[in-house]
């Protein structure tokens, strides 16, 4: 999906980065602490089974 992105909007480069879930939580608000080096936009998919 980032490939077609920048292939409409050639001016944006996406930078995908898998964090495994060990380690996560400590290591997102580091990373959101940078400003304008972090992330942009982050996802977080949380699997819940009833």
């Amino acid at each position: 999906m980032a490939k077609e992105y920048e292939k409409i909007h050639p001016n944006v480069k996406i930078n995908i980065i898998n964090n495994p879930w060990d380690g996560f939580w400590t290591k997102l608000p580091l990373a959101l602490q940078k400003g304008s080096e972090g992330p942009t936009l982050f996802n977080v998919i949380i699997a819940i089974s009833i």
